[in-house]
């Protein structure tokens, strides 16, 4: 009897724990709870054989997540002692770099505009000539308003004109007004001045601000010298000594044109010196610069 009692009692626990099992297992099917690998998370919803599986411990009973089992990875960051290195390092090559980029910018831009602004005055002398006959024969008599009124503005389109003392001074030396003198400010922003020479009889000089009132507006940085220079002679004088020689064709002409190099930066009255003067009007810097292909050389005495 006692035998059969304990075969009875062990046969009731095992079907009570049968139960129990079978209840936890139809629990979670309805519950249909279980992640989703196609989420990442773990096995599919309603897989049978997973949740027998894991209702009988072989499969560990905690939920799949990015942030658990394998698919937690680790991610790597940079600390902030690095990122403020990083910034420090970025921060001293800018300040060592940019300084040269922006004056390398600024001559290029000087370069473009001089060598843009050359010849569209090149092309309105000789849209000129054609009405007008060679600029040998023009008439070298007129003010200098009265000779822009007819060989300068027909043939140009001018966005604004002054009369007469209109352009007070140019920094950097030439300080005295232009009593006599024509400005004609184009659409690209920059000025004409123009004006007769009274030293040198058959002179017409242009003084070209390649960025109008923008700018340094000061001589050898962004106002240029330019002259018509209507007769073939050994040299023009213009009283403080030769600012062109060797003229053997009428035209346009740089300032400075066949003047000797050192002349060019040493010549008290109209060199591209490396200093202030008041005596100098820096008109000889737009022959260094010409001179070299249109170029502004490293070894420019004016500084940006």
């Amino acid at each position: 009897m006692r035998k059969e009692a304990k075969q009875e009692a062990a046969k009731k626990l095992r079907e009570l724990l049968k139960g129990r099992n079978r209840g936890q297992e139809d629990r979670l099917l309805s519950l249909n709870k279980l992640p989703s690998p196609q989420r990442g998370e773990g096995t599919f919803v309603g897989d049978e054989r997973a949740v027998q599986m894991r209702v009988r411990g072989l499969i560990p009973n905690k939920v799949f997540s990015p942030f658990t089992f394998h698919f937690s990875r680790k991610r790597y960051a940079f600390t902030l002692a690095e990122v403020l290195i990083t910034l420090g390092i970025i921060g001293v090559v800018a300040a060592m770099t940019l300084p040269t980029l922006i004056h390398n910018y600024r001559k290029q831009s000087i370069e473009t505009k001089l060598k843009k602004s050359y010849s569209l005055l090149s092309q309105t002398i000789k849209r000129a000539e054609f009405d007008n006959d060679t600029l040998d024969h023009w008439d070298y008599s007129l003010t200098s308003e009265e000779f822009g009124d007819r060989y300068i503005l027909p043939y140009i389109k001018a966005e604004k004109i002054n009369r007469g003392n209109w352009f007070k001074s140019i920094r950097g030396g030439l300080n005295k007004d232009m009593e006599d003198a024509l400005s004609i400010q184009l659409a690209d922003g920059s000025i004409w001045h123009i004006r007769k020479n009274t030293t040198v009889i058959n002179k017409i000089m242009f003084l070209i601000d390649i960025d109008g009132k923008q700018g340094h507006n000061e001589s050898g940085k962004d106002i240029f010298f330019f002259e018509i220079l209507p007769e073939a002679r050994w040299n023009y004088n213009c009283g403080w000594g030769d600012f062109a020689k060797n003229i053997t064709v009428p035209g346009i002409y740089y300032d400075g044109y066949n003047i000797d190099d050192t002349i060019l930066k040493t010549y008290e009255w109209r060199g591209c010196l490396n200093t202030d003067n008041n005596k100098t009007n820096y008109a000889f810097c737009t022959a260094i610069i010409v001179k070299n292909n249109w170029k502004i050389p490293n070894d420019y005495p004016r500084k940006f």
